[in-house]
C-alpha cells in the first residue's frame, strides 16, 4: 500500500479525548476495547513549515516521548506500526484487547496483533532467562557455546549477518551476568528472524554438564587472570 498523502486527511474526533486541533487530523487510534470507558490513544498530524507535524494524545493528558515529532512524509503501514511501539509509554504496552483504526491504512490490526504475538514470544525467553538463572547457569559453557553461535549462523539468511558472539576463549573469564546478557541477546537476534523457538528448543536439550555455572555470591565477578607489575627497579637491583 502507498502512503497516504497528508492533503487527503480528514479530521475526526476522538472519542472520550479531546477535539482535534485546528488544520489537525487524526491518522489513527488505538482502543482499549474490554474497557469499562473505552479508552482511545490518538495519533495526530498537521503541516508546519513544509513537514508533518505528529503527536500523540489521550484523555488523560498523558505526556508520550514521541521518536520523533516531524516527518517529511507519510509512514508507512510498517512504519506507522514501528512509531507506536517506539513511543513512550507506548499504546501496545497494555494488558488489556487493542483495537486499532485508521481511514487511510489497511491492514494495520494484522500487523499489530503480529507485533503482539512476537511480544508474548518474547515475554517467554525472558522468563526461560529467569529459569536459567535460578539454576546457578549463565551461558552454554565453552565448545558448546560455540555450537550453538554456529546453529544460529547457519540457519541464519545473508541479510542478516552473524549473531553475537559469544564470551569463549579469551573471552571467557567474563562474569556470569555479562554471559547471560549476551545469551539474551543471541536470543533477541534469534527472535527477531522467527528462530525463538528453534533456539529455545536447542539449548533445552544441552546436558547440565554443557552449562557455565555461577553461585549468586561470585554472579557479577569476572575471572581473569591478574599480571603482577614487575618490581621497582630499587628492589629489582637492591638499591
Amino acid at each position: 500500500m502507498s502512503n497516504p498523502p497528508i492533503d487527503y486527511f480528514a479530521p475526526s474526533l476522538l472519542r472520550g479525548a479531546k477535539y482535534l486541533k485546528r488544520r489537525e487530523v487524526e491518522v489513527v487510534r488505538v482502543s482499549l476495547v474490554d474497557t469499562i470507558h473505552g479508552e482511545v490513544i490518538s495519533l495526530r498530524a498537521r503541516k508546519a513549515g513544509g513537514r508533518i507535524q505528529l503527536r500523540l494524545v489521550d484523555e488523560y493528558e498523558t505526556e508520550f516521548e514521541l521518536p520523533y515529532t516531524a516527518i517529511d512524509a507519510p509512514l508507512s503501514a510498517e512504519d506507522l506500526i514501528k512509531f507506536l511501539a517506539s513511543c513512550d509509554p507506548s499504546p501496545f504496552d497494555n494488558e488489556c484487547q487493542l483495537e486499532i483504526e485508521s481511514q487511510f491504512y489497511k491492514g494495520l490490526q494484522k500487523l499489530l496483533d503480529q507485533l503482539l504475538d512476537r511480544k508474548r514470544e518474547w515475554a517467554t525467553a525472558e522468563d526461560w532467562l529467569e529459569q536459567l538463572q535460578s539454576q546457578d547457569r549463565s551461558s552454554p559453557d565453552g565448545f558448546v557455546w560455540h555450537q550453538f553461535w554456529e546453529w544460529l549462523a547457519e540457519a541464519a539468511a545473508p541479510r542478516d549477518g552473524a549473531p553475537p558472539m559469544p564470551f569463549i576463549l579469551a573471552a571467557a573469564g567474563e562474569s556470569a551476568k555479562r554471559k547471560i546478557d549476551r545469551l539474551r541477546e543471541q536470543l533477541r537476534w534469534a527472535h527477531d528472524r522467527g528462530r525463538l523457538a528453534a533456539a529455545l528448543r536447542w539449548l533445552d536439550a544441552r546436558p547440565p554438564r554443557a552449562w557455565h555455572i555461577c553461585s549468586p555470591d561470585r554472579w557479577e565477578l569476572s575471572f581473569y587472570p591478574t599480571i603482577e607489575p614487575p618490581p621497582d627497579m630499587e628492589d629489582a637491583f637492591g638499591y
